[in-house]
């Protein structure tokens, strides 16, 4: 028996059933010498051809073979019961792939036997056309002695040298190619970072200039590009002429998974070095503790009465006492920041120095109200705006701006890959189902240090982390996905975000910065009536 190529071919699904039959009566009374390629498509000259079944045998060689089905005659020189001119089309397919499989094998006097097969007709009555000969048209009853049938097609016109094991295999692998289509799961999403950055480039680069003012305040909502704005007038801060000295420059944030970000970002500036400019960076009330002059104070991680009530105290008690100071202090999400405390970071400007103080905020991101009001103009304060969301795929930007009062979505922003609500009832629905949106991102290979969960309370947050095994943002721990708060997870970005909502519900202000931490997909698993907020009910 023959065998046919590519492996695992299914005869049955052949469209055309009169290929179909003559491909089954090759295989059935070929020997196991013989290969057969069905419906071979190949391009010469720039024009395709397409060969319903080639043979190959090391020692016959390589046959084409077209087949016609059905009614079919000749009248008149003209072909009726087919749309094409099957001798035509047998010697120009014929002579297309001997040039090419020529050119493959490096045997200039390869030959490619050809036949036409009509399984439907008996004999013929009359002349056949010129251009073929008797031996290459097979009918009906040449399938009773199929051999001697096929010996007479490779006879035709003489009969051709034995193929070597080198151009049998070389025409193997053009007829029926073996290629490695090198998977990287992270090149789409890698093209949609590249498409948002073009996008936030453009836009931060129009307020970046505003550093020539001592005091700027710009506003914009989640997903703008307000910390990328930060980080350019920090990086900008550093720089000093040959004869200055170096420059000092503070960047904070509130909350520390940020803070870890953008420490992260500057690992290379931050320097012991007495020349080297000083870059202060991190969450406030941590990185405060370590300013110069300031007292110690153990911090106790897990006790939210130090955090809220404690330390907050034992600064302003102290604050006094700080002589650490610099020359450009950025406060990146300063809306999670008391009037007081931008106060106390005002007056770590050195007089002496440069002098510059930047606010960065979004009103609408106030998880913890702190009393934060913009300052005014006439203070002396330059206020701009962020207006486009540049970190929010097409879909994602478009919920956030239409339900969720986000910023406006440019409409070059790419498609989201995935935008998906899911209704959970119960504590227990939100737990599978989040495990469930977790399967799908690990069958598409997205690597969980690209995954974040953002839970609507503390409650479903630390459910999530013991029942599915996930961990804080910036645990060491790679292979494992980070669970925060939306509180926590402000200033974040993740390509793929599931938000997690109990059957407390979230409060709009969490929803908003929940969703726009996503930049490529969003999956929302949630009751059915936080789902309507964004039309995934």
């Amino acid at each position: 028996m023959a065998r046919i190529l590519p492996l695992g071919f299914q005869l049955h699904k052949m469209k055309n059933k009169a290929e179909q039959v003559v491909v089954d009566r090759l295989m059935q009374r070929l020997s196991d010498d013989w290969l057969i390629f069905v419906n071979v498509l190949f391009q010469t000259d720039g024009f395709d051809a397409e060969a319903d079944a080639i043979l190959l045998h090391p020692v016959y060689g390589i046959g084409l073979i077209e087949v016609k089905g059905g009614e079919i005659g000749l009248k008149g020189g003209k072909w009726v019961g087919t749309d094409r001119d099957p001798v035509s089309q047998l010697r120009s397919n014929s002579y297309k792939l001997q040039r090419i499989l020529a050119a493959e094998t490096g045997n200039r006097h390869l030959q490619v036997h050809s036949a036409i097969c009509l399984p439907n007709i008996g004999r013929i009555k009359g002349r056949i056309p010129a251009g073929i000969t008797s031996e290459q048209l097979i009918l009906a009853p040449g399938f009773d002695d199929l051999r001697a049938t096929i010996d007479d097609v490779f006879c035709t016109p003489y009969r051709s040298p034995q193929l070597s094991a080198q151009e049998c295999q070389t025409i193997i692998d053009f007829l029926a190619p073996t290629a490695e289509f090198v998977y990287e799961p992270e090149l789409v999403s890698n093209y949609i970072r590249r498409e948002l950055d073009a996008i936030c480039d453009a836009q931060v680069d129009t307020l970046s200039c505003l550093d020539v003012h001592n005091r700027v305040f710009v506003s914009g909502r989640a997903g703008t590009g307000k910390t990328y704005l930060a980080t350019k007038w920090t990086q900008a801060g550093l720089y000093s002429d040959v004869d200055e000295p170096p420059k000092r420059v503070l960047l904070t944030c509130y909350n520390d998974p940020l803070a870890q970000k953008l420490n992260a970002q500057f690992a290379n500036v931050i320097s012991d070095d007495e020349f080297a400019p000083t870059l202060v960076v991190g969450a406030f009330l941590r990185t405060v503790l370590t300013l110069e002059g300031m007292p110690k104070l153990k911090i106790r991680e897990d006790d939210p009465s130090f955090w809220m009530d404690e330390l907050p105290a034992h600064l302003l008690k102290n604050w006094h006492l700080v002589t650490q100071r610099f020359d450009r202090i950025i406060i990146d999400e300063a809306q999670d920041f008391s009037p007081a405390w931008i106060g106390m970071l005002e007056s770590l400007l050195d007089p002496e120095g440069e002098g510059k103080f930047f606010l960065l905020a979004d009103t609408h991101q106030e998880v913890v109200s702190r009393g934060f009001v913009p300052p005014a103009i006439s203070a002396g304060w330059v206020h701009g705006e962020l207006r486009q969301n540049v970190r929010n795929s097409r879909d994602i930007a478009l919920v956030a701006r239409r339900f969720l009062d986000g910023s406006a979505a440019p409409a070059s922003l790419p498609s989201s890959e995935a935008f998906v609500g899911i209704a959970s009832s119960r504590s227990s629905d939100v737990v599978a189902n989040v495990k469930t949106c977790l399967d799908w991102l690990q069958h598409d290979d997205i690597h969980p240090k690209d995954i974040l969960v953002v839970a609507g309370d503390t409650a479903i947050r630390d459910l999530l982390r013991e029942e599915l095994c996930l961990v804080k943002v910036g645990d060491s721990r790679q292979h494992m996905v980070a669970c925060e708060t939306a509180h926590r997870a402000k200033g974040l970005e993740y390509d793929a975000v599931i938000v997690a909502v109990s059957p407390k519900g979230i409060s709009d202000t969490n929803f908003y910065v929940a969703v726009t931490r996503a930049v490529n997909r969003l999956y929302v698993v949630a009751p059915e009536e936080v789902l309507k907020k964004v039309n995934l009910a």
